[in-house]
């Protein structure tokens, strides 16, 4: 029998340790080794990591949170640059960052710890630094709330002066302008007195220009006249349109005659098609496919099968929930490679688009987002803004 005292003593003095490291020091195999350290885990004497090196967590008592910062180096790129930004600001609000920082910062768990906190605004997301004492975090998460108030108090001040500055201005300019005024007062007066006999003769002169109007208007009717005078005798037209008649129906019989035969063979040649597009596909899919047993997986496969995309690979995440897929589509330029995202979700946020996104990136190719749901109105505007190399479609 193992003794779990010296498992335990082993993690306080090389922690974080891997269960190859237990195994060589105890005389066990991996599996066993493996097997004591999680349940240790399960009764909290032992803490486990979410990085993992290579395919295995590492283990290590509490207290050596510190040590964890070793780990650095099995980080990828993107989680550096969030694990950097968050160690030299120790504090970052979730809403002020952009969606791959976002991303990254719910994978280092080890070194983000999330802190929900409500304010005024509602219920906000902050991150903090995992060594990061809690009296420290409350009092920058204070001051980071509070510095949004202030902000509306000087705008009050700044349209209040303006208003003061016009009310008083235009008191003095009328005792300047006062006596000036007076003499202005008399010229305008005698210039008001001298046209008022000119309007009269101006009005009568515009009365006889309106009774000459109507004079070129009886010209004008008796032309109407002549010219419906002039075709009033021609009744040969109806026999012309008997004539034309005639023709229109021999075209109208011909026209049907052509169609017949170009749309019955139509349906016949796509099906041969559809069938033997399809039969390929099924011999292709290996048999791991075919062990599968996920009704939302089947759903996929049918929707890729129907649209003529050949299945690469794929990784069932969460089974009836979650697919990673690697697949070919077709186009008028060849075969283009796209890693697929599919989810069987109702609501489709933003953090699933942006987890696809990250996914799509680390693979180095464009993504295709799959799902039965509907995409919430933030996910929609970060689809066109953000997600731009994302192709969504509901299946």
């Amino acid at each position: 029998m193992i003794d779990k005292n010296n498992v335990i003593e082993l993690v306080k003095t090389k922690g974080p340790v891997l269960p190859v490291h237990i195994s060589k020091n105890i005389g066990t195999n991996i599996l066993l080794a493996s097997a004591i350290l999680s349940e240790l885990v399960s009764n909290k004497q032992v803490k486990i990591t979410n990085t993992k090196i290579g395919s295995s967590p590492l283990y290590y008592f509490p207290g050596q949170e510190y040590k964890l910062q070793s780990l650095y180096k099995h980080l990828n790129e993107k989680d550096r640059r969030a694990y950097d930004l968050l160690r030299s600001k120790k504090i970052l609000r979730d809403k002020s960052l952009n969606p791959i920082e976002r991303v990254s910062l719910r994978e280092i768990k080890d070194f983000a710890t999330q802190l929900n906190v409500s304010g005024k605004a509602g219920q906000e997301i902050f991150w903090k630094w995992f060594l990061l004492s809690n009296d420290d975090a409350t009092r920058i998460i204070k001051s980071a709330l509070t510095s949004d108030i202030p902000k509306e108090v000087p705008k009050q001040e700044t349209i209040q002066k303006p208003v003061q500055q016009e009310t008083q201005l235009p008191q003095p300019t009328q005792q300047v302008q006062t006596p000036q005024q007076q003499s202005q007062q008399n010229t305008v007066q005698q210039s008001i007195q001298s046209p008022l006999p000119s309007q009269p003769a101006e009005i009568k002169k515009e009365e006889p220009k309106i009774n000459t109007v109507p004079k070129p208007t009886t010209q004008v009717q008796e032309k109407h006249q002549q010219i419906i005078n002039q075709e009033k005798p021609v009744n040969v037209q109806p026999e012309q349109h008997k004539e034309i008649k005639e023709p229109i129906k021999e075209k109208i019989e011909e026209k049907p005659v052509k169609k017949e035969p170009v749309e019955k063979p139509k349906p016949i040649i796509e099906d041969k098609e559809i069938e033997t597009k399809t039969k390929p596909d099924k011999k292709e899919l290996s048999e791991k496919d075919k062990t599968v047993s996920d009704k939302f997986f089947s759903k996929i496969k049918y929707f890729l099968g129907r649209k003529e995309i050949k299945l690469i690979n794929f990784e069932i995440v969460r089974k009836e929930s979650e697919i990673d897929l690697i697949i070919e589509i077709p186009s008028a330029v060849g075969i283009l490679k796209y890693y697929c995202k599919a989810r069987n979700k109702k609501r489709i946020n933003d953090s699933d688009l942006s987890s696809a996104y990250v996914k799509g990136e680390s693979n180095k190719l464009p993504v295709l987002f799959l799902t039965e749901g509907v995409l919430t109105k933030k996910s929609q505007e970060m689809l066109h803004k953000e997600f731009k190399n994302i192709n969504f479609k509901k299946i």
